[in-house]
């Protein structure tokens, strides 16, 4: 019985997050990235740490002040390539290296990282 909950519990949490695999740092990083500068907040919140929810919170509650919806942000996102280069691990942390180009020859583009942590074997965005 007990298994059969717990198999359970990891169905809903692999759709509810949409087969992603939020045990490989790395994985989430690119999930979190791809929201992030797509500009689907809410999704990017749904995989970062309580501390990085609360800076985006303010993101959106400033594009509530100036009446633009989540939706409005989404669709006037600019496009982007996200390169991700590697993730390091360091015990309950990971570092993952990216960059994003807003096109393939944007030469400017820098080197980004992304801190993650783990918590109850779950990686989070954090920064």
């Amino acid at each position: 019985m007990i298994k059969r909950i717990f198999a359970y519990v990891v169905l809903l949490l692999s759709v509810s997050c949409g087969g992603l695999d939020r045990s490989n740092p790395e994985s989430v990083a690119e999930a979190f990235l791809d929201a992030y500068y797509g500009q689907d907040l809410g999704r990017a919140m749904e995989l970062a740490t309580e501390r990085t929810n609360e800076e985006l919170r303010m993101v959106v509650d400033a594009w509530a002040y100036e009446g633009i919806t989540a939706e409005a942000a989404r669709q006037s996102a600019a496009p982007f390539l996200l390169e991700i280069h590697g993730t390091r691990l360091d015990g309950d942390t990971a570092y993952c290296d990216y960059t994003i180009r807003s096109d393939r020859d944007d030469a400017n583009a820098m080197p980004e990282m992304l801190r993650l942590v783990r918590k109850n074997n779950v990686w989070e965005a954090d920064f």
